[in-house]
């Protein structure tokens, strides 16, 4: 039996069933177009599976004014970005608007996971998510978005289709997985913030697998800000020998092990409202400077950046 054309039953649906993105680059020819009628946001969950090394997918969102296609108007409008103009006493401002998408770059050969939450607009009826391979459009990768939709906004500075009264400061926080799995290499400035962001450090996991060179590790978690001075360290309680792979997590509200559990894992806490500026730098590292063109230190840091 169908479900009521209800707001109940329409919180949860399938924007794009998983299947690979269209050759050569190419956006969706026939994307899903889903009811929205009563909600005021939306939260997609994306997942995306490279189709090869350098794998990126780009999507946009569009809504619609109709409960149905109307002959002779047009019929779907894309999400735009706004960015306010400098304001000059005496002067009017010129601002800039313009369509949007997004794009996600992969980071390994694994299905990655993330979320984009946007506010639908007073008059959306109808929504649907179009993507595209953009990286290696000769080998597309796999999509499969989820959306869930919200009777409040999720934030007040986009209006989903409506121009932003205040583009400087946003209260958007995107969520990604930054992942380094380069092997011969212990000592990694995993990430810097890029020009005009705030990021917040959420975890990081890291695999220290050692090489046979006799001599104990110290893995390092280091805070650097733009002109490399140390601004925070964090420091696992125990050292690591030579010939055996380790697991580290850092993040907020975890134990602060002083032994192994498990026989290989070992977690440190960090604060939980870890943000850094433009310019600053995470780095991992072994400070006793053992091996580090032999040792393997793959690292993976989840981080939610914002616009300023």
């Amino acid at each position: 039996m169908d479900k009521p054309f209800s707001p109940v039953y329409l919180d949860t649906q399938t924007a794009r069933a998983s299947a690979v993105l269209e050759a050569a680059g190419a956006w969706d020819t026939a994307p899903t177009e889903l009811f929205c009628y009563d909600f005021a946001s939306a939260t997609l969950s994306i997942t995306y599976t490279r189709g090869a090394a350098g794998g990126a997918m780009d999507f946009y969102v569009e809504t619609s004014p109709y409960t149905a296609d109307q002959v002779g108007v047009e019929n779907w409008f894309q999400i735009d970005l706004y960015e306010g103009g400098p304001l000059v006493a005496g002067a009017d401002t010129g601002s800039a608007l313009q369509q949007e998408y997004l794009t996600y770059a992969s980071g390994g050969a694994a299905a990655e996971n993330f979320t984009y939450s946007f506010n639908l607009g007073a008059n959306a009826q109808r929504v649907r998510i179009v993507c595209r391979e953009s990286g290696v459009v000769g080998n597309p990768g796999t999509v499969h978005v989820f959306m869930n939709l919200g009777m409040e906004e999720v934030d007040p500075t986009r209006d989903g289709g409506q121009s932003e009264i205040n583009a400087n400061t946003t209260d958007t926080w995107r969520v990604s997985l930054i992942a380094d799995e380069a092997v011969d290499d212990s000592d990694k400035v995993v990430y810097t913030v890029p020009a005009d962001t705030e990021a917040q450090i959420l975890w990081v996991w890291v695999e220290l697998a050692t090489d046979a060179t006799v001599a104990n590790r110290q893995l390092v978690m280091e805070l650097q800000d733009s002109a490399n001075d140390v601004i925070g360290r964090f420091i696992p309680s125990i050292v690591q020998a030579a010939s055996v792979t380790y697991y580290y997590m850092f993040g907020p509200s975890v134990a602060d092990l002083l032994g192994l559990r498990d026989s290989d894992y070992l977690s440190t806490p960090i604060p939980p409202t870890l943000i850094l500026q433009e310019g600053d730098q995470v780095r991992l590292y072994d400070n006793n400077v053992v091996a580090v063109g032999g040792d393997d230190l793959i690292i993976q840091m989840q981080i939610a950046t914002r616009s300023i």
